[in-house]
């Protein structure tokens, strides 16, 4: 049988498809012939006699599904896409150890599989709601930043979804760090299909991935998001839960996390906030830990110490957005001071900033406009962060 990829890699390939939701089968494949190379080695009758005592189709695991792998790789080479088996030295080694890591991950990236999973980069999940709240997308960010600050270079892990998800990834592009998005569907497919474009950005991002189990043309259904969730939690050493109800594909992926042994991380939220309930819960339950503060969070992710300032990094957006406006010094005032102080009225920012009133709310309106923060109807004001 001529075939242009590996039999260990064509093997995988097969297994992966047949044994998907069964990802211990392959374990055991591996643990009683030595390897997925010797077990696609033996003869013919061997290989279906195993496939007819699982119950599958004589043909299920022969020469013929090679080919097709090996067609498969093929066509999802010229798609700028491939498939890493889990004897290769390049697959995550967290995810090895899980006891229902899939036979392979196919990966689309512009970066090699060691950049992306190469020992000595950490990895951390952020995942929750899709139903995200300013509150939410704020924190997303001023952790993943609080990441890239560390010295020891880290990876956000998240599903690509709807709301935490999708800020997660947004914020570690923005922030100049690699992030991998888990899919829920084939890999050459993206869901959400209004996310196609971040998608792209993540393929094209050096040290990033789209990453998924799921063989080519699958699409999404209900377990696949449980599936999908279980990879996440492996990869990450960490995993860090923003908001989530008490059910939630969130919580499926830091209870799994627990269940691996990893640390969970949990941001509070009010207690009769639906969406900071699961994360209260966690906390409560001693599954996760609070994150009271960005002081002393990378140490506790093992990735160094903090440089990571929220009033520097409004600063550092402003100066971007706003140039040579001579209103560029009372934006920075006004900003540094509502990073500082969330909630802060209008009225004592005039005060705290004298500046006056009427020219605070001019600013404080412009702001609001340009997308910066947002004010409520008692002109309380809260920092917001664009397309997050």
């Amino acid at each position: 049988m001529k075939t242009s990829h590996p039999l260990s890699t064509l093997g995988a390939v097969v297994l992966n498809r047949v044994f998907g939701n069964r990802p211990f089968v392959t374990q055991e494949i591996i643990g009683t012939f030595g390897s997925i190379q010797d077990f696609f080695a033996l003869p013919l009758e061997e290989r279906s006699r195993f496939a007819l005592s699982l119950k599958l189709g004589a043909d299920a695991l022969d020469d013929s599904a090679l080919l097709m792998a090996d067609e498969e790789l093929s066509r999802l080479e010229s798609r700028a896409c491939r498939f890493l088996s889990i004897e290769s030295p390049d697959y995550p080694a967290l995810l090895r150890e899980c006891p229902d890591a899939p036979a392979g991950l196919y990966i689309r990236s512009s970066s090699s599989d060691a950049e992306i999973f190469g020992r000595g980069h950490a990895a951390v999940s952020i995942v929750g709601t899709r139903d995200i709240s300013l509150y939410g997308k704020e924190w997303t960010r001023r952790i993943v930043f609080n990441i890239a600050s560390a010295g020891k270079k880290a990876t956000i892990v998240s599903g690509l979804a709807l709301g935490v998800d999708a800020a997660a990834h947004r914020s570690a592009l923005e922030a100049g760090i690699p992030t991998i998005a888990v899919l829920p569907c084939g890999i050459d497919e993206v869901y959400p299909a209004c996310h196609t474009q971040l998608a792209q950005s993540i393929a094209q991002s050096p040290s990033s991935a789209l990453v998924s189990d799921f063989p080519p043309h699958s699409a999404p259904f209900k377990g696949s998001f449980i599936r999908r969730n279980r990879i996440i939690a492996g990869l990450s050493g960490s995993t860090i839960l923003i908001e989530s109800k008490r059910h939630g594909g969130g919580m499926i992926t830091a209870t799994t996390a627990a269940g691996y042994s990893r640390n969970v991380f949990a941001l509070p939220g009010r207690i009769d906030d639906l969406r900071s309930a699961g994360c209260n819960n966690l906390i409560k339950e001693k599954i996760a830990e609070p994150i009271a503060e960005l002081g002393s969070l990378n140490l506790r992710l093992g990735i160094g110490r903090s440089t990571y300032s929220p009033a520097d990094n409004c600063m550092q957006l402003a100066r971007r957005h706003y140039g040579s406006s001579p209103d560029l010094k009372d934006i920075c005032t006004l900003l540094g001071m509502i990073a500082a102080n969330r909630g802060i009225s209008v009225e004592d920012l005039a005060e705290f900033c004298n500046m006056g009133y009427s020219r605070t709310l001019a600013l404080i309106s412009r702001l609001e406009n340009d997308g910066f923060i947002s004010c409520d109807l008692l002109q309380r004001c809260t920092i917001v962060i664009k397309n997050a």
